[in-house]
């Protein structure tokens, strides 16, 4: 796949996000387990700790845990995202 240029205000897919998010979480030079270790520091891990394998699963697979993906994201890189939820409205048949 191919670099995406990120902006504030542009819309994009929870696998596009995971992609700025990786590409934060590589510059910063720490493993998974140090990143684990920093977030449950932070007491993100307020309903439990945070483990490297839920790390992993974000960064992998966001759709299955795009909580922690939002927080590696705000973590390792100068974006936020907020989830919007849509809806399309139909014709009846």
């Amino acid at each position: 796949m191919a670099k995406q240029s990120f902006r504030a205000g542009g819309r994009y897919t929870i696998e596009e996000l995971a992609e700025l998010a990786r590409s934060g979480v590589e510059q910063s030079g720490l493993t998974q387990e140090e990143i684990a270790r920093q977030l449950n520091q932070q007491q993100h891990g307020r309903r439990g700790k945070i483990r490297r394998t839920q790390i992993s699963m974000a960064l992998n697979d966001p759709a299955r845990n795009p909580r922690m993906l939002l927080l590696l994201l705000e973590t390792f890189t100068d974006y936020e995202a907020t989830e919007e939820m849509r809806y399309v409205l139909k014709r009846k048949s």
